[in-house]
């Protein structure tokens, strides 16, 4: 049977290929092969190689599922550039497995199209950030929402947050369902339009 997955498209901080896959088995994220399954690896990823794997991406899983299990060291600006595109909104059928030592190396508009699985992430550890946006009211809400914005990398801040919210959403099973879809649409309207996004964020304080 094949695995459902709810993101298409993630992000690991692992020093190795071998502990990229243990942090994916304790996540229940590793595949069950039902499906095409392609690993690749770089020391850099150059802009050609980018452009490879977009190619790759856009013409593969027509037909069947496909899992791509990327590890790399290093990635210059133009190769991630070159990635932007092609993860703006990934060829359907395909799911994509990022690995990297060091995710702080990736720019912030390559970075918030990921979902990140980290260390922290895969113990199941929810910010308290989120635990406490789904138990205030809206104006409370507001004003953890402006400390959010003030703080340094202010996008890459907010995407971690948006993915602690939907943990912690999660966790509480069909309490918050309605947040749980305006997080999809978050996600998609921040890559696609031009809405800033502290208006993006602030209108999950009313939900």
């Amino acid at each position: 049977m094949q695995k459902t997955m709810k993101h298409n498209a993630y992000l690991l901080e692992a020093s190795d290929l071998d502990s990229a896959r243990k942090l994916l088995l304790k996540e229940a994220l590793l595949p069950e092969l039902a499906g095409e399954l392609y690993n690749m690896s770089f020391d850099q990823l150059s802009i050609d190689d980018a452009r490879d794997l977009a190619s790759t991406l856009s013409m593969r899983a027509q037909d069947s599922q496909a899992y791509h299990i990327i590890f790399f060291n290093s990635m210059g600006v133009e190769a991630q550039n070159a990635l932007l595109k092609v993860f703006e909104e990934l060829p359907p059928r395909n799911v994509v497995f990022l690995i990297t030592p060091n995710i702080k190396i990736l720019l912030p508009t390559l970075r918030s199209r990921f979902f990140e699985v980290t260390a922290k992430s895969a113990d199941n550890e929810i910010s308290k950030e989120a635990l406490m946006f789904l138990s205030s009211d809206a104006a409370e809400r507001l004003e953890l929402i402006a400390k959010i914005m003030k703080k340094d990398d202010t996008k890459l801040s907010v995407m971690q947050f948006i993915d602690d919210l939907e943990r912690a959403a999660e966790s509480e099973s069909g309490k918050h369902n309605k947040l749980l879809k305006k997080i999809i649409l978050i996600r998609k309207a921040y890559h696609l339009s031009a809405q800033p996004i502290k208006a993006l964020i602030e209108s999950l304080a009313f939900d």
